[in-house]
């Protein structure tokens, strides 16, 4: 998907991540949606994720060409959280798998990815999966002293010519949405489908809310990084491949993300090899 070298191992001190989600969407089990068809399942997530709650009526996200959107499908659902703010968020259709800005990084987040679909299988009679959706939404406010500090973080390539020289005006909010498609060599060989990404960039205002799960409200004036990667065809529901092709499409986004950063955004984010 993107010509660019597999960076090497790294954290960030100061990560602008403040959502990570995997989407996984099957045919409607409607057992799902009931406090009896869901009890089986609650005991074998329980080892992970132990507090269970009915969700909220917005709880349905659609990863895809639009960008991530509310979605009007089912939305009887259920929520099960841990202490380190993971949230699982089952409805009759999808499983979404949910990390704020406590991520700790992705082999944590795919195993606990391969716990859920592997607790869920066993519960439930799933055959196909229609499609996987991963998103990662990063959103880097400005230094206090300096409203325009984000233009010194980020590749002009990403930025474009809103952050440019040429704008004689207050920016007040800028959209960049490019969509790409994969070819199916590499680790996209054994998609089931052409896998394709949504790369959103741009500045937003204070007051702005994000699509999410939750939705993610802007605070400040900020600038967004918004990586939203999909493959939709009908597949097996086959938990290891499944994961791995979260982990293929992670590892496109995280090319992005390290090469997008100038050296100064490095350091601004504590980049540091491990």
């Amino acid at each position: 998907m993107f010509d660019l070298p597999e960076p090497v191992p790294y954290r960030l001190a100061r990560p602008p991540l403040v959502q990570a989600l995997v989407q996984v969407r099957y045919p409607v089990v409607a057992s799902l949606g009931t406090v009896a068809g869901i009890a089986p399942l609650q005991e074998r997530l329980r080892e992970r994720l132990p507090y269970m709650e009915q969700a909220s009526s917005n709880v349905s996200v659609q990863l895809g060409p639009a960008g991530a959107m509310l979605d009007p499908g089912p939305q009887d659902g259920w929520q099960f959280s841990d202490e380190d703010g993971h949230q699982l968020v089952l409805t009759p259709g999808a499983l979404n798998l949910v990390i704020d800005q406590r991520y700790k990084g992705v082999q944590e987040f795919a195993n606990l990815l391969t716990f859920c679909l592997s607790a869920i299988s066993s519960a439930v009679p799933l055959v196909r999966c229609n499609r996987l959706g991963v998103r990662y939404l990063s959103v880097a406010e400005p230094l206090p002293e300096n409203d325009f500090s984000w233009i010194d973080w980020f590749r002009p390539e990403v930025l474009g010519w809103s952050s440019s020289p040429i704008l004689n005006a207050r920016l007040d909010a800028s959209v960049n949405r490019v969509q790409i498609k994969a070819g199916q060599e590499g680790g996209f060989s054994e998609f089931p489908a052409v896998a394709q990404g949504l790369v959103t960039t741009g500045w937003f205002p204070s007051g702005a809310v994000i699509s999410g799960l939750p939705p993610i409200p802007v605070t400040s004036p900020s600038y967004i990084l918004d990586l939203d990667f999909f493959v939709e065809a009908s597949q097996p529901f086959s938990v290891d491949e499944l994961v791995n092709q979260f982990k293929v499409l992670h590892s496109q986004m995280d090319r992005f993300f390290y090469w997008s950063l100038t050296e100064k955004g490095a350091e601004h984010f504590g980049l540091e090899e491990k």
